[in-house]
């Protein structure tokens, strides 16, 4: 939004009547083509916010100054060190949308109106000493003309001096607000396409990992009938004492039968390796999608969050995967009820997870056939709701990896039932009395 002539009339009036012979103590630019001067007055401080960007042209007073970019703009070193003394003038040059700002010997000069919009700093002769944009200091300004016409009514009629400045900072808050709303959601959904897409792909590599039982069975059935094997068979039938029947596994006839066997066991671990890292990864793309899809879902119910919220999430972690203060083996969602439900983040993090950080009666789930997480619901009480314990077996099946629409058996028991025998490898338990769920897993972004 940019202000039109009739608007700045009235405004540059009051704001010359206010402030000229006040001293100038400040000068900030925390943005391309922004300053903002600090003018010091009996018993105040002003701060004078002159916008002069595409889009944005403005002129009105801030309580306090915005804070300063991370990385200094040229034009602010140049204005401190030009711009002294006190205000002499303020006044609109023609009659126009170019306001002057007059000091002892220099002058601030910006032009309000696009595509020329721009601030520069001018000496008594009107050479230019600086400028937001592309002017060689030394030469001559040439004052550009405005578009003609006023540009619209006057959107603040009937508002003069302090109230008018304070309806022109407000309409431009809220706009300023609105945009920051709107990009940073909008970058969120771009963040959340990506990471769906990233956790689907992951979710095909983890599936290799369900590959690996099947070769191991494969060596094992192999395993029992060696005595039958001889170089250069390319197949051999063996019973199936893991489904019954008979299964039919096929060799290399280029390899003997202790190289047949080896190759099964190797690719097994290989398939295993690989689909515990993939799981490991898709881990973490779940946890950084349920960071983004938190922030949407706070900016569509009004909340204001900070523009670097998109980086923020989730938590930046340092070169090993640090994180700011103790590292918990959990993290931790919430029940539509409000129960608390921490799933854990890996195997050894299962161990911490269900043995170190729950109570016996707590609720521990976990899907059944497949290496997963462990999900625990905290203080469910005596008789946990069906749905609350649908919700919890959706977030297991989530973070084991499986896909939306799969229907998957996820069992559950109190903590106080759950054993880990020793010699048992991280994250494998030996869970008694108890219940299945049959669960349909949701689609990406819900639980």
């Amino acid at each position: 939004m940019n202000l039109r002539r009739t608007e700045l009339e009235p405004l540059v009036e009051w704001l010359a009547d206010r402030l000229v012979g006040s001293a100038l103590q400040g000068v900030r630019v925390p943005e391309p083509g922004t300053a903002v001067l600090s003018l010091r007055r009996p018993g105040q401080t002003v701060h004078l916010l002159v916008a002069a960007r595409a889009g944005v042209c403005r002129v009105h007073t801030v309580e306090r100054p915005p804070p300063n970019p991370a990385q200094p703009l040229a034009l602010q070193g140049l204005l401190r060190k030009e711009l002294a003394g006190r205000l002499t003038g303020v006044e609109l040059v023609g009659g126009d949308r170019i306001l002057r700002l007059g000091f002892r010997d220099r002058a601030l000069v910006a032009v309000l109106f696009d595509p020329k919009a721009e601030l520069l700093l001018l000496d008594p002769a009107g050479l230019v000493v600086g400028s937001s944009a592309a002017h060689a200091r030394g030469s001559s300004w040439n004052r550009p003309s405005p578009p003609t016409g006023s540009g619209g009514a006057d959107r603040f009629a009937g508002l003069d001096g302090p109230a008018r400045d304070a309806a022109i900072r407000t309409r431009f808050q809220d706009e300023a607000a609105a945009r920051t709303r709107s990009n940073l959601r909008r970058r969120l959904v771009a963040r959340r396409r990506s990471l769906t897409r990233l956790a689907d792909k992951q979710e095909a590599e983890s599936d290799r990992g369900e590959l690996a039982d099947g070769l191991q069975e494969q060596g094992d059935l192999l395993k029992s009938a060696f005595g039958r094997l001889r170089r250069g068979m390319t197949e051999v039938e063996v019973d199936d004492f893991y489904a019954g029947g008979r299964r039919t596994i096929q060799l290399d006839p280029a390899l003997d039968p202790a190289e047949n066997l080896d190759r099964l066991y190797a690719r097994a671990r290989r398939a295993r390796r690989a689909g515990e890292a993939a799981g490991r990864r898709l881990l973490a793309t779940l946890d950084a999608l349920e960071g983004v899809e938190a922030a949407i879902r706070r900016l569509d119910a009004g909340e204001q969050l900070d523009p670097g919220a998109l980086e923020a999430l989730p938590p930046k972690r340092g070169r090993r995967g640090r994180r700011d203060g103790p590292r918990l083996p959990y993290r931790v969602v919430r029940a539509p009820s409000g129960e608390e439900i921490r799933v854990g983040r890996g195997s050894k993090d299962n161990d911490d997870l269900t043995f170190r950080h729950s109570k016996g009666n707590d609720v521990w789930l976990h899907v059944r056939g497949r290496p997963g997480a462990h999900v625990v619901i905290r203080d469910p009480g005596p008789h946990p709701s069906p749905e609350l314990l649908l919700h919890a077996a959706r977030v297991a099946l989530r973070h084991s990896g499986v896909r939306a629409g799969a229907r998957e058996e996820v069992a559950w028991t109190r903590v106080k039932h759950v054993r880990k025998p020793k010699g048992l490898p991280p994250g494998k338990v030996l869970p008694e009395q108890v219940k299945v769920l049959y669960v349909e897993a949701g689609p990406q972004g819900e639980p």
